[in-house]
């Protein structure tokens, strides 16, 4: 706003034949940081995206047709068998499989601090002391087990909330 109002004065109040410069050199000024600003905002956020993009990019262990791989997660599609281990951060929501002592914390997924471990449903009256769903995003805190691997990316619960 300044750089126009400078304009005009020299211009039209001052009657100087030079009086244009001051109030163009202003306007260039800030277009020229503008410009700079922008650029080096882009160039950032372009780090940022493919930093990212490098952090989500996981490996983890597969079951798949009896083999055991080593694999990106994001190679993983249902019905694969994925070995977890205190340490893993779950990639996406599946059933646990067979006998483990699988401890995880959903505090990403519900804010309690509380561990809960993992297997076949038990009840204690009304409440869910044990449940065999994992989901996406949670942490496997302790043990080690078996996951079958029912979503994938959107399809996951954390997906479908983003």
């Amino acid at each position: 706003f300044a750089a126009v109002v400078s304009l005009i004065i020299g211009v039209f109040v001052e009657q100087d034949p030079m009086g244009w410069l001051e109030g163009t050199a202003i306007l260039t000024a800030v277009l020229v940081v503008v410009m700079v600003g922008s650029v080096n905002d882009y160039q950032k956020e372009a780090q940022f995206r493919a930093l990212n993009a490098k952090k989500d990019d996981m490996t983890v262990t597969v079951l798949r047709d009896g083999v055991k791989t080593e694999m990106s997660c994001k190679k993983i599609v249902v019905g694969d068998i994925i070995l977890l281990s205190g340490g893993d951060i779950v990639s996406c929501d599946g059933y646990v499989v067979g006998r483990n002592d699988l401890a995880i914390s959903e505090k990403m997924l519900t804010g309690e601090s509380v561990l809960k471990k993992k297997g076949e449903y038990d009840f204690d009256g009304d409440k869910v002391v044990r449940a065999p769903t994992i989901f996406a995003g949670t942490f496997v805190q302790e043990g080690e087990g078996r996951m079958l691997v029912l979503a994938v990316g959107t399809a996951t619960y954390q997906g479908t909330m983003q």
